[in-house]
C-alpha cells in the first residue's frame, strides 16, 4: 500500500507540482498514518510535498523524525493587539488579561471572541452561561466538571463567576463559602481543567461556561454573594454591584441604585457596553414601575450606542409595556428612529425623528433641537428616497423649533441646514461658513463635535470647499481615534462614512 501510494502521488506530480495537506493528523488511523509516513520519507526528486498538521507530536509516533516546523501561539503582546482589533469599544483591562490567558495564544480563539457574545459579555458584565452549550467538546467538559467532588465543583463555579481571574479574591470568596480551599484546589488542578495561582487560568473558555451552567440557581446566588462581600467597594464598586445583582432573588432598589451609579461611571469612561449591561440589570431589579420604565429606556439608549440594535429594540418594547410619561415616550420614539436610521438610513427614520422632536419641544428644548438635527441628517442621507416628509418639510419644522437659550455648535448647524433645505444654497451659505468656522475651532466639546462633524463635512462639501472639508474630516478622524469614540457604534459608523464624503458629493435638488 505504501509503494502504491508513493507511485500514485509521484505520477500525479509529473505534470504539475502537487501539495498534499493532511490536517489533524493525530486522528489518522494507524494504517493510514504508516502509509503516508512511508510516502513522506521516500519523496526525493518528485515535485510532491506532504504537509502534516498535528496538535502535539509525540516521540515514537509514525510521523516522528520528519522535518518539523513548530507553530507556537501568539505572544501576549500580539494577542492583546489582535483582541483589541476585533472587539469594538474599550475592554476592561482585567477581562482582557483573562481572555488572553485563556486563549493561550490561539488566534482563532481571539478572533471568535465577539461571535455569539453580546456586548455585555465582552465588556465583562455578562453571565458565563448566557450562551447555550452544544457539541461534544462542551458536553465533555461538563461531564468532567460533574465528576469532581462537591467542594472542588463549588470552587470551580466560584472561579467561573469571578470575571477577572483574581486568584486571591477567589480564595477569600471560597473561604467565606466554607470551602476547604487547599483540598479543593488540589482536586480541580488534578482534573487539568484550571490552574489557580495569582491568576486563574481555565484550560478552555468552555470549561468556564460548563462549570457555571452545572450549578443551580441557589448555588450561583451564594457564589455571587460571597464574591460581592470580598470585593472592595472602594476600588472596584462596579464589579461588587454586578455580583450583588447576580445574587439578588428579586427586586432590590438598593442594588439597582448601585448599578445605576456604576453605569454612570462606565459611561463616563467610554464603556457604553458595560453601561448598557448595568442599566439593564438595574431596571430588572427596580420595584417601582415608573422608575423601572425610565431605567429600561436608559438601558435601551446605552444599548443603541453599543451598536446592539436588536437587544435595544427588545428593551424599548419592554419599556412601552410599562407606565411611560410623555417625555419618556418621546425618548422611546427618538431611539426607535435612531435604530431605523442606523440600520437602514432610508425613508423610515425622518418621520419618526420629526414626530419625536415635536413631542420633546415641551420638555427639553436642547434635546428637541438635537432630534430635529437628526431628522435633518436622516432626510439628507435618505436623499431621493425621502418622500413624506421631504427636505422642505423637515427644514420648515426645524426652523419653527424653539430657539436655544445658549446656542451651541449643533444649534448653529441646525439653523444653517434648515435654511439650506427651505431657502436654498445662496441664502444659507453665510450661515454655513460660520458653522464651519465653529467646528474647525478646538473649543467645541468632544462629544458634541463627534456627533455632528460628519454633517459639518457634508455642508463643507456642499460649498465645494475642499480645504475646509479636509480640515473638518481630519478633525473628525483624529477625535475618533483619540477619544475612544469607536465604543459608540453609531458615531463610529459616521467616522467611517466621513472618508466617503467628497467635495460636491451632496447637492440636494429642489423638491
Amino acid at each position: 500500500m505504501g509503494l502504491a501510494a508513493l507511485s500514485l502521488l509521484a505520477e500525479a506530480g509529473e505534470n504539475r507540482p502537487l501539495v498534499c495537506l493532511v490536517d489533524d493528523a493525530q486522528w489518522l488511523d494507524q494504517a493510514s498514518a504508516l502509509t503516508l509516513e512511508f510516502v513522506a520519507r521516500r519523496l526525493l526528486a518528485e515535485s510532491v510535498l506532504i504537509v502534516f498538521a498535528v496538535r502535539t507530536p509525540s516521540p515514537g509516533e509514525p510521523l516522528a523524525g520528519l522535518p518539523e516546523l513548530l507553530v507556537t501561539g501568539l505572544s501576549e503582546l500580539d494577542s492583546r493587539t489582535l483582541l483589541d482589533r476585533v472587539v469594538i469599544g474599550p475592554l476592561d483591562d482585567q477581562v482582557r488579561e483573562r481572555v488572553v490567558a485563556e486563549a493561550h495564544g490561539n488566534p482563532l480563539a481571539l478572533l471568535e471572541l465577539p461571535r455569539g457574545r453580546d456586548a455585555a459579555q465582552i465588556a465583562g458584565f455578562g453571565r458565563p452561561d448566557a450562551q447555550p452549550l452544544a457539541g461534544e467538546i462542551e458536553e465533555g467538559f461538563l461531564r468532567r466538571v460533574e465528576a469532581l467532588p462537591v467542594e472542588a465543583r463549588r470552587l470551580l463555579v466560584t472561579a467561573a463567576a469571578e470575571p477577572v481571574g483574581d486568584g486571591m479574591l477567589l480564595r477569600r470568596a471560597a473561604e467565606r463559602l466554607g470551602i476547604a480551599v487547599d483540598t479543593a484546589v488540589s482536586h480541580v488542578e488534578a482534573s487539568e481543567l484550571i490552574t489557580i495561582g495569582a491568576r486563574i487560568r481555565f484550560r478552555h473558555p468552555l470549561v468556564r461556561s460548563a462549570a457555571y451552567r452545572a450549578a443551580g440557581a441557589h448555588a450561583l446566588r451564594e457564589v455571587h454573594q460571597a464574591l460581592a462581600e470580598v470585593t472592595d467597594g472602594r476600588s472596584d464598586p462596579d464589579r461588587r454591584a454586578w455580583h450583588l445583582a447576580c445574587a439578588a432573588q428579586g427586586p432590590d432598589d438598593a442594588v439597582a441604585d448601585e448599578l445605576e451609579r456604576s453605569a454612570g461611571r462606565a459611561q463616563a469612561r467610554g464603556g457604553v457596553a458595560a453601561a448598557a449591561a448595568l442599566l439593564r440589570s438595574a431596571a430588572e431589579l427596580t420595584g417601582d414601575p415608573a422608575r423601572r420604565a425610565r431605567r429600561t429606556v436608559d438601558a435601551a439608549q446605552a444599548t443603541v450606542h453599543a451598536g446592539a440594535f436588536g437587544p435595544a429594540t427588545t428593551l424599548l418594547a419592554r419599556a412601552e409595556s410599562g407606565p411611560l410619561d410623555e417625555f419618556l415616550r418621546a425618548r422611546v420614539n427618538v431611539l426607535q428612529a435612531q435604530i431605523a436610521f442606523a440600520v437602514g438610513r432610508g425613508k423610515e427614520a425622518p418621520p419618526l425623528l420629526l414626530a419625536a422632536a415635536r413631542r420633546l419641544e415641551r420638555f427639553d428644548v436642547a434635546l428637541a433641537r438635537e432630534t430635529h438635527l437628526e431628522a435633518v441628517s436622516a432626510v439628507i442621507f435618505a436623499g431621493h428616497l425621502a418622500h413624506e416628509p421631504g427636505w422642505r418639510e423637515v427644514g420648515e419644522v426645524a426652523r419653527a423649533a424653539p430657539p436655544a437659550p445658549r446656542p451651541r455648535a449643533s444649534d448653529l448647524l441646525l439653523d444653517a441646514l434648515a435654511v439650506r433645505l427651505t431657502d436654498g444654497y445662496s441664502v444659507s451659505a453665510p450661515m454655513i461658513e460660520r458653522v464651519l468656522d465653529v467646528f474647525s475651532h478646538e473649543s467645541v466639546p468632544v462629544r458634541e463635535a463627534m456627533r455632528w462633524l460628519l454633517l459639518a463635512g457634508v455642508v463643507a462639501a456642499d460649498l465645494w470647499d475642499l480645504e475646509r472639508w479636509r480640515t473638518v474630516a481630519t478633525r473628525h478622524v483624529t477625535i475618533t481615534r483619540e477619544s475612544g469614540a469607536l465604543s459608540d457604534l453609531p458615531l463610529a459608523l459616521d467616522s467611517c462614512a466621513v472618508v466617503h464624503v467628497f467635495a460636491g458629493s451632496w447637492r440636494p435638488r429642489p423638491r
